[in-house]
Formats: structure tokens, C-alpha cells, sequence
């Protein structure tokens, strides 16, 4: 956008230091008296647009839509740190590290007092009875295959789960069923995988991440009255499909922050913001359409965090392809006219330097 302004700033230089010339050569001050009056409407017309523009940029800077509302961060950690090629390490209270083998190393195995685990392994491991006798187990962030031959026991006190990189998500989800005390649930990099299987889970949850590239909007997520923090970022969502959007969903719904950045979302039915419990709803890289972006902001700038770049296009005051007619219309006036008016083909060609000058800049 600044080099737009640039080279139309540079157009309009050539074209004020034309009619002078023009003047000069004819002695009517007419043009040069004409062209000052338009400037000074222009001159006047950007000064207001400048002042409106640097007071709505204030407000943004002092805004509640730029905090992005650290408070409302899921606490299941959406991508939880790499663990090298290191051995595993063992605490009182935590399991943390890489399993190797096939199956839990009997060290660990034996373990009744943990309350903490975060493993990674490449291989299939099973790890029911490894939970089921750790009663005071939890959290459990497993990245890798790992899988459940039986069902956890109701007494487990699971709070917090993360689930990365498992091709047995649903047999998974399926042990964890009973587990009435799950909160945070985050589900992340599992493609193969069916929507519906863990819907039974959400009953208690209160925070969801789900990131497995999925193309459509889960909306009967939204019937889960518990759920608080729905983070669906970095899928391939496109649509939001408001004919979903029951009685129910708009009236029992307790959502406060839906994460929706980095999908492909172009367009955000206004009616997402009938859910009035919806505090938070973040759109940072999307590419969401300028008429769409500022009628969000307009309307619901308290309730949208936004990027730097959804921003800009709220805050331009002319659209890109209007600066480009801009340049084209100076353009071609500043090669005609002095052709037109002298006849003078040499002069033309200067003016036509200025332009190629200003259309590189």
C-alpha cells in the first residue's frame, strides 16, 4: 500500500509541475488556478481520511480485540515440546521421555505412584494397565501409536489428555469413555480418524483442541453445554454451515472461545455471534474477505482477534485495484495531454519518463 501512495504522490507531482508548464507556455492562469483549487480538495480530503484513520488505529491499539486474551489459552499445551533421542526419565510424581521397545520397560512398568506421564514412541505400546493401576494418574500427553487393550477404570482421576501422531485414536478414545473427570482433551496430527467417536467424550470437557486437517466445521460440538474452548486451528476448515445452528446449540451452549486461525475460511456467518456466551472468536490467518472483515470488526470488534494483515484491509481506505486505476488514469492524462495541448510529441515523451519513474517506484 505504501508503494501505491508512492507512486501515486510522484504521479501527482508530475502532474501539478505539468499544468505550470502548461500555464507558463500559454500565460492562462486559468489551468494553474483550476489544478490549485483541486488540490486543495484532494489536500483536504486525505488530511480527514489521515485523522479518522489515526484515531480508529488508537482505539485498535487500545482495543480488547488487539490483547489476544492469553487467559482464555486452552492449558493442554497444543504441541508439546520434542523430545530428542535421549533415555526416559523417572521422578516420584513423573514419566517423561522416549520408549524405545514394544512395551513399557518393567522400571516403569511396576510404577503406582505416578501422577504425570509424557512419552513418545514410535512403536505400538500398550499402556491400560500401566493407567489403571496409577490411580492418582492425571495427565497423560502420549505422542505415537500407543494403544488401550482394556477400559480405564472409573476410579482414574484423568484430567488432561493429549494425543498426537496415533493411527489407534479411536479405540482409544473409545477405553476413555468412562472417564468422567476429563476436562482438557487435545487431539493433534491424527488423520485417521471419525468425527463421531469421540463426541461421547466432550460430556465433562471443558477444553477441546482438535487439529487433524479436518475440511468441515464440527458443529455438534457446539451441543456439548459444558464446553468452554473450542480450538480448531490449523485444519482446512472453508465453511461454517449456520443451517446447523439449532435452538438448542444457540440457547444451551456455554462456548466462550473458539479458535478458528489458520484455516481457509473466507467467509463468517454473523450468525456464529447469536451465541452470546462467545467471548473470543480468533481468525488470525484466514482469508476472509474485506466486506466480510469489516463488517466483523464494525459489529463485533470485541468479540474478534485478528492479524496484522486482516488489519490493514480494515483500516485502507482505498482498495489495492483502486490505487491501480488511479496510477493508470494519471498515467495515460500525463502522456495525452501535453500531446494534445502543444502538440508537442518531444514533451510527451518527458512526461512519459516521470511515469515509467513512478511506476517503479
Amino acid at each position: 500500500m505504501s508503494r501505491n501512495n508512492s507512486s501515486c504522490g510522484l504521479l501527482s507531482l508530475a502532474f501539478f509541475i505539468m499544468f505550470v508548464i502548461i500555464s507558463a507556455f500559454t500565460g492562462n492562469l486559468e489551468y494553474l488556478y483550476f489544478l490549485v483549487g483541486i488540490f486543495a480538495i484532494l489536500f483536504v480530503i486525505v488530511a480527514i481520511g489521515d485523522f479518522n484513520s489515526s484515531k480508529k488505529k488508537s482505539k485498535f491499539e487500545d482495543s480488547k480485540s488487539l490483547d489476544l486474551n492469553l487467559s482464555n489459552k486452552p492449558l493442554v499445551r497444543e504441541d508439546p515440546i520434542k523430545l530428542k533421542q535421549k533415555p526416559y526419565i523417572i521422578t516420584e510424581k513423573f514419566i517423561g521421555g522416549q520408549i524405545k521397545g514394544v512395551i513399557l520397560p518393567k522400571e516403569i512398568a511396576i510404577l503406582t505412584k505416578i501422577k504425570s506421564i509424557k512419552l513418545f514412541s514410535k512403536n505400538e505400546i500398550e499402556i491400560s494397565k500401566f493407567i489403571n493401576q496409577n490411580s492418582d494418574l492425571y495427565c497423560i500427553e502420549l505422542d505415537g501409536p500407543f494403544w488401550l487393550e482394556n477400559e480405564l477404570e472409573k476410579k482414574n482421576q484423568l484430567t488432561i489428555v493429549h494425543i498426537k501422531k496415533n493411527d489407534k485414536i479411536e479405540p482409544f478414545l473409545e477405553h476413555l469413555s468412562k472417564q468422567t473427570e476429563l476436562k482438557y482433551l487435545s487431539i493433534i496430527h491424527n488423520s485417521k480418524m471419525d468425527l463421531k467417536c469421540f463426541l461421547p467424550l466432550l460430556k465433562n470437557v471443558t477444553e477441546f483442541t482438535l487439529d487433524c486437517l479436518i475440511n468441515e466445521f464440527p458443529t455438534d460440538l457446539l451441543r456439548n453445554e459444558k464446553l468452554q474452548s473450542l480450538n480448531l486451528s490449523n485444519n482446512k476448515i472453508q465453511k461454517i454451515s449456520i443451517e446447523h445452528f439449532d435452538e438448542r446449540i444457540l440457547k444451551n451452549t456455554n462456548l466462550k472461545t473458539l479458535n478458528l486461525s489458520g484455516n481457509r475460511l473466507k467467509t463468517i456467518p454473523l450468525k456464529l455471534f447469536d451465541l452470546k456466551s462467545l467471548d473470543n472468536v480468533i481468525l488470525n490467518n484466514n482469508p476472509i474477505r474485506a466486506r466480510n472483515i469489516k463488517r466483523l470488526y464494525k459489529d463485533y470488534r470485541n468479540r474478534v482477534t485478528l492479524d496484522s494483515g486482516q488489519y490493514e484491509i480494515i483500516f485502507r481506505r482505498f482498495h489495492p485495484t483502486s490505487w491501480l486505476l488511479i496510477k493508470i488514469v494519471f498515467s495515460i492524462a500525463f502522456v495525452a495531454i501535453p500531446y494534445m495541448v502543444f502538440d508537442s510529441a518531444g514533451l510527451s515523451i518527458i512526461f512519459f519518463a516521470f511515469v515509467v519513474i513512478a511506476w517503479k517506484t
